[in-house]
C-alpha cells in the first residue's frame, strides 16, 4: 500500500485524485462543514461509463459521511483513475485521504 494522498476540498469542483488505473485499499473522509445542499460522490474514471464508488449524497451533519473510513481488503479496481465530485448548494470543508496499490504490469 502506498502513502496515503490527501486533498482538501472546499468548493464544488471534481477534484482528481489518479489518471491511472489503480486498486483502491482504503479511504477516509472527513467533513468539518457540510456547507448547504452539498453533494459528495467518488468514481472510478473508467470510459464510457464510470462507476460510483460512493454514490452521491447530500452532506449533512448527520449523515454518514461527515467521518467515514472504508477498508476494502480485495481492493477496488478503477481502471481510469478516481474522482471525487462536490457539486450543489453553498460548498463546504471535507478531506479526503486514499490508499492505493499500483496494478501488476505484465
Amino acid at each position: 500500500m502506498t502513502k496515503p494522498k490527501h486533498r482538501r476540498i472546499a468548493t464544488s469542483t471534481t477534484t482528481t485524485f489518479y489518471t491511472t488505473s489503480i486498486v483502491l485499499r482504503q479511504i477516509a473522509i472527513v467533513c468539518s462543514d457540510a456547507g448547504t445542499t452539498w453533494t459528495f460522490s467518488m468514481t472510478d474514471k473508467a470510459t464510457p461509463d464510470p462507476a460510483h464508488i460512493i454514490a452521491p449524497i447530500t452532506i449533512s451533519k448527520d449523515a454518514e459521511v461527515m467521518t467515514k473510513v472504508s477498508d476494502f481488503k480485495e481492493g477496488i479496481p478503477c481502471e481510469g483513475g478516481l474522482d471525487v465530485v462536490t457539486s450543489g448548494g453553498s460548498p463546504g470543508v471535507v478531506d479526503v485521504w486514499v490508499w492505493i496499490e499500483q496494478p501488476a504490469t505484465s
